[in-house]
């Protein structure tokens, strides 16, 4: 495993030695369907699964005596193995100081480094590294003044400092994403999604205009009680279908039907699990 400079209060030394650290750490585990890391720099959990109910395809997150999560590991359904990221803190801080990616041989992926603010503790940059320590890329952070803050605008930047695309954000009244603008290196307009929800917050379509304004493409959601995807459709500038995938899942919520239909509906694929 190659040696790398945590940032995080350590010695430079073998990435082993600290995962070790990590490992000991770890107080209890939580399964949930998605994680992400917020606007605070905190991995979130989003749908729990309770014990002896967990699907295949889900996350552990895994804690240490403060609560933060250390470990997290990604179980997808094409694969046997999960992939792996730790978490490192600054002392007592609750935001991610640096994380750590493993793919699903173990092999060190990539790295990332998050910077808050001070006093807010909202995130406001963060970058990632390949796997000799060298930037790949900075991603800085925009937000508004609602309470609490939503992210309005991220720009990414090479390691130069040079623009590589930048992205802007609108929400509706409840908070949700809306509108989510795309611009290139060059700072131009490449064009939209905008969004529907349905009555329980789920995505319910997802719509790409160009830089023209044109509407391109339009991806549909429907959703079973459970708030499971069980079909999506694609349309077209014309509103014809393009395509559609339909999922079947079994009592815990495990995927062990997949099917993919082409323009006329008829089955192309048919995946069991």
């Amino acid at each position: 495993m190659a040696n790398y400079q945590l940032t995080v209060g350590m010695t430079a030394g073998n990435i082993q030695e600290q995962l070790d650290n990590l490992e000991k750490s770890i107080a209890s585990k939580k399964h949930f369907h998605l994680g992400k890391v917020n606007n605070y720099a905190k991995v979130e959990g989003i749908r729990e699964y309770p014990s002896g109910k967990v699907p295949f395809e889900h996350q552990d997150h895994f804690y240490d005596s403060k609560g933060r999560v250390v470990k997290l590991q990604i179980y997808n359904r094409e694969f046997s193995k999960p992939s792996t990221r730790y978490y490192f803190y600054e002392g007592e801080d609750q935001n991610i100081a640096e994380s750590i990616w493993f793919d699903r041989w173990g092999e060190l992926d990539n790295m990332h480094r998050y910077a808050v603010d001070p006093f807010s503790k909202i995130m406001i940059e963060r970058s990632e590294y390949d796997v000799e320590g060298n930037l790949f890329y900075t991603i800085k952070s925009l937000y508004d003044s609602a309470k609490p803050p939503l992210l309005t605008e991220e720009a990414w930047h090479s390691p130069s400092g040079a623009p590589l695309k930048r992205r802007c954000y609108r929400y509706d009244k409840e908070g949700r994403l809306e509108f989510e603008q795309h611009y290139s290196d060059k700072n131009r307009f490449e064009g939209f999604y905008l969004l529907a929800y349905d009555t329980r917050s789920n995505i319910r379509k997802k719509a790409w205009h160009n830089g023209t304004r044109a509407l391109m493409s339009t991806f549909e959601y429907a959703y079973d009680s459970k708030d499971r995807v069980v079909k999506v459709t694609l349309r077209n500038n014309t509103n014809l279908i393009k395509g559609t995938q339909e999922f079947l899942y079994d009592e815990i919520g495990a995927i062990v039907e997949e099917k993919f239909f082409d323009d006329e509906h008829k089955l192309i694929k048919h995946l069991h699990f």
